[in-house]
């Protein structure tokens, strides 16, 4: 068991280990093609880390894998893979929920997969907590290494999460979503207005806009 500093939490609301409440693999299929495995989509480490939903659209990597690695490392969806070693400590945890069934992408190594079970916690809830600054600490503080650090499974599903009633981790996750895409929305106004800004800056660096300056 991890050792944590206590926090006050709702009525209602309990620590449990991650592992009571979600089946939790490391995976073992790697980016190598061999003769006489099945040939699959690979999810790897980046499409995690720099996305927070993995989805059918995505660009995976062509590689093969065993009949037993395509059983257990299928996308399923409800799929919560994270992040399990990295050069920095802090990039570990990283998590990405997989949105609906992808039988021929499978999790990749240097991640983990996370199956909740759904009685228990919501998919959606378990990847906001694990984003959560109390949660990062821990995954900081468990993470073994010297120059490249990584999670031990035994670690992992002894992770400690608050765990609100199913009610609640379906509206938490819901407030989070809409300010996830409040912020998406923001950012993309944003570059929309610093590419104007270019082109009006150039036009006028150019003496196209010139003559709005002129007097009549």
């Amino acid at each position: 068991m991890i050792a944590v500093k206590q926090q006050q939490y709702p009525d209602g609301w309990h620590l449990v280990c991650l592992g009571d409440v979600a089946d939790i693999s490391f995976s073992t299929v790697d980016k190598k093609v061999i003769d006489g495995e099945i040939h699959i989509k690979l999810c790897n480490y980046t499409d995690v880390f720099y996305n927070s939903l993995i989805t059918p659209d995505m660009e995976f990597m062509a590689a093969t894998a065993t009949p037993v690695e395509c059983s257990r490392y299928s996308l399923k969806e409800g799929d919560v893979l994270f992040t399990k070693d990295s050069e920095d400590p802090n990039e570990i945890g990283i998590p990405a929920l997989v949105v609906e069934d992808m039988p021929n992408v499978l999790c990749g190594y240097h991640l983990a997969l996370a199956r909740p079970k759904v009685d228990m916690i919501a998919a959606s809830f378990m990847a906001k907590v694990l984003l959560s600054f109390a949660i990062r600490k821990q995954f900081a503080r468990i993470a073994n290494g010297v120059t490249r650090f990584g999670l031990t499974l035994e670690a992992t599903r002894s992770l400690l999460i608050p765990l609100p009633s199913i009610t609640e981790q379906y509206a938490i996750a819901a407030v989070l979503d809409s300010i996830d895409e409040a912020t998406k929305r923001t950012e993309e106004i944003v570059t929309t207005l610093s590419i104007f800004r270019e082109s009006v800056s150039d036009a006028l660096f150019t003496g196209k806009y010139s003559g709005i300056f002129r007097a009549n």
